[in-house]
């Protein structure tokens, strides 16, 4: 029950931020709550880090009671019609449910989950802080100290409220995959709501086809966050372009799940930025700005990072390795990955995509760097990782390409409707 009560504490803060920039471009309430809400939580600890005060459950009750008061003097946004798309954003939610199901009921214990994520939750709700000490022990460099804080906040602070990080763990991702469906639908919007259903389903189900083997770990939070960021950079282009700061918060939230959402939010940043006209740029630049503070509180503790090898002939010689150790990661998992990558890549081609191409460039651009420069064996990181990085940005891609390929002609009326789990946005 602890567990569920933090999960609603975070979600209610989220709701806030959503509901005082629904007017402004925002995306759908529960994948805004989801990520804004998170976002929310890691600045509060970090605030309450650099104020010295330790962590505790009184401590994280106040952006809550802050939450309730914007939400209770703040009106809804207008809801607009229901539009034909209904009965296929139910088509959506009956079909994703199980996925939610799954998610919730499966066992969370794999590798990463013990010695990454739920070992760091443990770790910074014992210490009341993002415990510099711990991660700059050599001993514990296994646990990537240098991956960004915001999934083991959010597990940190249900094991603050009470609750295990286990079961919150299962619990965030059955809240993941709901908003994640509603997110893609979202995404899809140029299409017909038949082909956002299917994006909505292909969503709700990608994360879960790694469980349970990686049940626990970011990737579905991680995915979450780049289709809520992604999507907001492709409206920018649109003819009702959201506000640069609902695209500096969405890239915020994205840089702090992992290392991956990164790259993936400086790619985001540069091609916003660049788009951006005046000051919007700045604005939309900004949203790197807890990245980097993230990473100078670690170099300032001595917290270690990536271990990277730059001499010519180590990279030449791992290029030489490449070809051999990718074909052993070819999985039947791996194979539909790239299969539905190349197809979504062939279809995200509209002009309002050119952005995430952009993106997507610069996130492939430095997986390949970190694969041919990390120091441990190339083939072990390969099959080890190569499925979960290319899932990631997957529900993404797939649901931009469906709003951008297949959009009702010019002359034929639109269809809409709200997303699964979500009203619609303003």
């Amino acid at each position: 029950m602890s567990e569920a009560l933090a999960i609603v504490a975070v979600l209610l803060v989220g709701a806030a931020a959503w509901r005082t920039a629904a007017h402004r471009g925002a995306p759908p309430a529960l994948p805004a709550a989801v990520v804004w809400g998170g976002l929310a939580v890691t600045a509060w600890l970090a605030v309450l880090q650099l104020a010295g005060v330790r962590w505790s459950a009184p401590a994280l009750a106040v952006p809550v009671a802050a939450a309730a008061i914007v939400l209770l003097v703040t009106p809804p946004p207008v809801r607009g019609p229901a539009g034909n798309g209904r009965p296929w954003a139910g088509v959506a939610a009956a079909a994703v449910a199980p996925a939610v199901l799954l998610a919730a009921t499966a066992p969370v214990g794999g590798w990463d989950f013990r010695y990454i994520w739920g070992l760091k939750a443990r770790a910074f709700a014992l210490a009341g802080a993002h415990d510099p000490s711990w991660l700059a022990w050599p001993g514990h460099a296994f646990a990537h100290p240098d991956y960004p804080p915001l999934w083991p906040d959010l597990l940190a602070a249900a094991a603050l409220a009470g609750g295990d990080a286990t079961r919150a763990a299962a619990l965030w991702h059955a809240v993941v995959v709901a908003a994640l469906a509603a997110a893609c639908w979202w995404a899809a919007g140029g299409a017909p709501a038949r082909l956002r259903a299917l994006a909505a389903v292909a969503g709700g189900w990608t994360p879960v086809m790694l469980l349970p083997a990686y049940a626990g770990y970011a990737e579905p939070l991680l995915a979450l966050a780049v289709v809520v960021a992604l999507a907001t950079l492709r409206d920018r282009d649109g003819p009702a372009p959201p506000s640069p700061w609902v695209l500096a918060a969405s890239i915020a939230a994205l840089s702090l799940v992992k290392n991956e959402g990164t790259a993936l939010a400086v790619g985001i940043a540069l091609a916003g930025a660049w788009a951006a006209r005046g000051r919007d740029g700045a604005v939309i630049a900004a949203g790197l700005l807890p990245a980097v503070a993230w990473h100078v509180l670690r170099l300032a503790n001595g917290i270690p990072g990536e271990p990277f090898v730059l001499s010519p002939a180590f990279l030449a010689g791992r290029l030489g390795e490449l070809p051999a150790a990718f074909a052993r990661t070819l999985r039947v998992d791996v194979v539909v990955l790239l299969v539905a990558w190349g197809l979504a890549l062939v279809a995200l081609g509209g002009r309002e995509e050119r952005g995430v191409r952009i993106a997507l460039a610069v996130w492939g651009l430095a997986a390949l760097a970190t694969y041919i420069g990390a120091a441990p064996d190339l083939a072990w990181r390969l099959e080890g990782s190569l499925d979960r990085v290319l899932v990631a940005p997957l529900p993404a891609t797939i649901a931009l390409a469906l709003g951008s390929s297949l959009r009702p002609r010019a002359d034929a009326r639109p269809e809409s409707g709200s997303a699964p789990g979500a009203a619609p946005s303003a």
